[in-house]
């Protein structure tokens, strides 16, 4: 199965999704495709400040400017509890 094609907002071209950047959250950036981004992005902490993960490297866990982790932006798992609901009234 073929992937889903995107225009690049710089060199105007369509290419596939997975020509595209992931961002630190895991999804696609469908805006600058990875060949754009390569030649104007050189340092991997410009990526990250655009909270882009830089070609080659797995997802980069978000931290604080003092380098310690960041609390987790997911809700915890847990169950809700179910209402229960009131009998109308006659």
């Amino acid at each position: 199965m073929l992937s889903p094609q995107h225009n690049c907002a710089v060199c105007h071209s369509r290419k596939p999704e997975d020509d595209f950047p992931l961002t630190t959250s895991g999804t696609r950036a469908l805006t600058t495709c990875m060949e754009c981004l390569g030649q104007g992005l050189l340092n991997p902490e410009v990526w990250a400040d655009l909270l882009l993960q830089p070609p080659g490297q797995t997802v980069v866990e978000p931290t604080d400017n003092l380098g310690t982790d960041l609390p987790s932006t997911t809700p915890p798992n847990t169950a809700a509890r179910k209402r229960k609901r009131r009998r109308a009234a006659g």
